[in-house]
């Protein structure tokens, strides 16, 4: 847990066409998931606005991006929380 952020993968760090992401936040906050490829371009950046404290589901669709390593990063006040998934 990063500053009361969690976050975790329905089907752990394996996606196919959509990412599953669970995560929670402490407190409300103004939230976004961004994810990069390994060389660190941004490929998604999602805003999900304001949310409210406690534990949410989101499908990201991953289907037009290539096979290979993406970091997910659940940011919130300016803090980032990343994680590495792989891409079939």
């Amino acid at each position: 847990s990063l500053n009361g952020m969690k976050m975790t993968f329905q089907n752990g760090n394996l996606v196919d066409d959509q990412l599953n992401v669970i995560y929670s936040l402490e407190k409300a906050a103004d939230a976004s998931l961004r994810v990069h490829d390994a060389t660190g371009r941004q490929v998604i950046n999602e805003r999900l606005g304001n949310r409210a404290a406690g534990t949410h589901n989101l499908s990201l669709d991953m289907a037009g991006l290539g096979a290979g390593q993406y970091y997910v990063t659940l940011v919130t006040n300016g803090t980032g929380l990343s994680k590495k998934v792989v891409k079939n």
